[in-house]
Order: C-alpha cells, then structure tokens, then sequence
C-alpha cells in the first residue's frame, strides 16, 4: 500500500510513464487506478494545477499495461462464430425472421423482445461450458444517468453488478428517439452490455472458485474481478470529450466495443 500511495501521491504532480508500474501486480495497478480516480473527483490536482490533465494521462498509461489473453480473444471469436451458427438454427428461425423485419418504430415492444432474445443467446452460448450463466434482467428505462456526457452523446447502456449479492442487471437507455429505430445501433447497446454481464460471470466464477488457476480463462477472471472489487472502473464524468482512450482503452471496455461492433455488424448483415 505504500508504494500505491507513494504513485499517487507522485501522480498528483506529474504524469507517470508506463515503466514505472513493472514488476506491480494487477490488484495494486487496479488500487492505483482506484486511487487516481479519487484524486480526480476530489479535484487534487486542480486545485495546485488548475488542470487533472496529467492525472488522466497517467491514467491512459496504467491501463494500456492491463489486457485480456490472447485465449480469451480466442475465446470470443470461438463463441462468436458459435452465435451467428446457432443463431442461423432452425431452433432460433423465429428470431432471425424478426431481426429481418425489424419495424424500426421507437419504442416498439417487438424491437424490446428481439433485443433481449439476441442479448440471451449471447450470453448463454459465451458462458456455456465454462462459467455460470448468472439470470441477468434487461430493463428499459428512460432515466439513464447522464456520467458519461462529457465523453458520449448519450449514455446509451449500462451494466449495474455486485460482487456481494452476485446480481447483474443491464440498462438499455430508450429515451435518445433513434435507440430502438436504429437496428445497428441498438443490437450494438444490447452485445456491449451483454459482455459486461459474462464478464461478471467470469468475475463471480473467480470469486467462488468455479475457475482453477489451471483453466486459460483463470487470469481473465481474476482481471475482471480486480478491476471491480478494486472499484478500478473510470468513469466518463472524470474525462473530456478528448481522452476518449482513457475510457474506450480499459480491458473490460475495450472488449465489449468490439464484441458490441461485431456482433451488430454480423447481425445486420445477415438478416438484410
């Protein structure tokens, strides 16, 4: 903890490169993260510099030294192609036909369901075999807290989970008039959350211990756990529009961008 604090401290004053977190474990480079965005709300260091500019700065380059393993991209491509194979089943030929059709009205109770039954396949054929597959409620709401305006339009999702009651929930925000009309930009919302939420399966598969060290999914897990336990999640509300990076860069972020984009893309694609 004194080395933590001892960056912190150090981080208030200057931007700190990325070889000056070698040789810290996840858990204290989550912590310093965890500290940082503290030092941030509370306003430290613009209260000496008139500016966090550097403090996001170091921020950027804690998290570019956090990524997934190369078995879990492997994972994911693996359960990607598994999706749009099942999803092309007999069995799920009610669900592509509706994709087809989508009507594109806003607020249309028949988008609703095609985007929950599309957030469900995800998340059962990417924790199938591996971790538990935890209930996870989709709910459409209106009143999305706005955190992250300074770096987005509109908070568009978000995933709500907790370590200690094992509950998540995701968010999907219909109040933008195009969140429902859009078919790309919603099943996007829908797959980035998604994510989130079997990444919290694996963050619970850690805790509980379902995961052995011996599994090439472990460290994942335990990445996914650190940064939540850690409270290493940085918020939109702390960055401007320009340190994007700092928000769209952080492992967990990261994959669900590009799970989101994906998915959505194939999706579209085939049910033009």
């Amino acid at each position: 903890m004194k080395l933590i604090e001892e960056l912190r401290s150090a981080a208030i004053h200057e931007e700190l490169p990325v070889d000056r977190f070698d040789g810290m474990s996840i858990k204290s480079r989550c912590q310093l993260i965890s500290g940082l965005i503290g030092s941030l709300k509370n306003k430290e260091p613009h209260k000496i510099y008139g500016s966090g500019s550097h403090v996001r700065r170091t921020l950027e380059n804690l998290i570019s030294t956090l990524n997934p393993s190369e078995a879990f991209i492997d994972f994911q491509n693996e359960r990607f192609q598994r999706f749009m194979d099942e999803l092309q089943s007999a069995k799920n030929s009610p669900l592509l036909n509706g994709l087809r059709h989508w009507d594109g009205v806003d607020k249309s109770e028949n988008e609703k369901q095609l985007i929950v039954e599309c957030a469900r396949l995800h998340q059962d054929i990417y924790t199938r075999s591996e971790v538990v597959n935890i209930h996870t409620p989709y709910i459409f709401t209106e009143t999305l807290s706005n955190e992250l305006s300074k770096c987005f339009r509109v908070q568009a999702g978000k995933t709500s989970s907790n370590l200690i009651t094992g509950e998540v929930e995701i968010f999907h925000n219909i109040k933008d008039p195009f969140a429902l009309a859009n078919k790309a930009g919603a099943l996007e919302i829908a797959h980035h959350e998604t994510t989130h939420a079997i990444q919290f399966c694996f963050a619970m598969a850690y805790q509980s211990e379902q995961l052995q060290p011996s599994h090439p999914l472990y460290d994942d897990a335990k990445l996914f756990h650190t940064i939540e336990s850690s409270g290493a999640y940085i918020p939109g509300y702390i960055l401007k529009r320009t340190e994007l990076d700092a928000y769209t860069q952080q492992p967990h972020e990261r994959l669900a961008f590009a799970e989101g984009y994906k998915l959505s893309d194939a999706i579209i694609e085939l049910s033009q």
